[in-house]
């Protein structure tokens, strides 16, 4: 049996749905960094620091830059959620500087966004629900950062849309070498009606060369769930990466 085929037998085996990978065999791919982690502190791997709290309602409305001179075109891909179902959304917003502006279709979840086009950021992009935002900053309620340096969000977290199985068969962790000290990486799984639990522990430690999974059978997330990583550190100031990938199965 080939490999695609075997990922299809099994989650036909444990939800009685049968996905197909297709021939294309579409990667549901991301990737996150915290630059960031505290002393035994968990977080979120991604680029706004401590853990997103998920909105059970498309919540997620409004964009801004901290820098007046901003006005790129930041493409976001998101969910809508309707009857707990999810549906992906691919939707471009131009910055209107330190203006927050309103995304042409509001959002549940945020899984990428990134700036198109050859100019880059001058300053931080923030994407939230619809708060007071003070020179381009939101008061609370983010749930996407952009950095100058980075031009896109680097947000370790991917949702299934309620069509699709998500395949993960590769699991790439590090961390940088500027502090020293342990990170417990923890990748966890929501599906629905449901709390996340961690279907992966590992730690590292900064002398450790990066680690790189595929594992035989891979982990396989139902239609309308949610997969983030968190991270929790020995010392402060420690850098994490994450990158997740795996083909994404179609139910027709």
């Amino acid at each position: 049996m080939e490999r695609y085929e075997f990922f299809e037998f099994l989650a036909e085996e444990q939800y009685g749905s049968l996905p197909k990978i297709g021939d294309k065999r579409t990667p549901g791919i991301c990737t996150g960094q915290n630059g960031n982690l505290s002393l035994a502190t968990e977080a979120q791997i991604w680029l706004s620091g401590g853990i997103e709290t998920l909105p059970a309602s498309n919540l997620i409305t409004h964009i801004a830059s901290d820098n007046a001179g901003d006005t790129q075109v930041i493409r976001v891909q998101g969910y809508t959620l309707a009857g707990g179902l999810f549906t992906a959304v691919t939707q471009d917003v131009t910055l209107a500087g330190q203006t927050k502006t309103a995304l042409p279709t509001a959002l549940a979840r945020i899984t990428n966004a990134w700036v198109t086009g050859t100019t880059g950021l001058a300053g931080t992009v923030k994407i939230a629900q619809d708060v007071v935002f003070t020179l381009g900053v939101p008061a609370s309620d983010v749930h996407a950062t952009i950095t100058a340096t980075k031009n896109q969000t680097y947000k370790a977290v991917l949702t299934t849309a309620s069509d699709e199985f998500w395949f993960l068969e590769e699991i790439a962790l590090s961390i940088g070498r500027a502090a020293q000290g342990v990170v417990d990486f923890h990748v966890q799984v929501r599906k629905p009606g449901e709390l996340f639990f961690t279907v992966l522990d590992l730690t590292l430690n900064s002398g450790a060369t990066p680690v790189y999974l595929r594992p035989q059978c891979p982990i396989i997330v139902p239609p309308n769930s949610d997969v983030r990583v968190l991270g929790t550190s020995s010392a402060n100031s420690m850098v994490a990466d994450v990158r997740l990938c795996g083909p994404l199965g179609i139910v027709k």
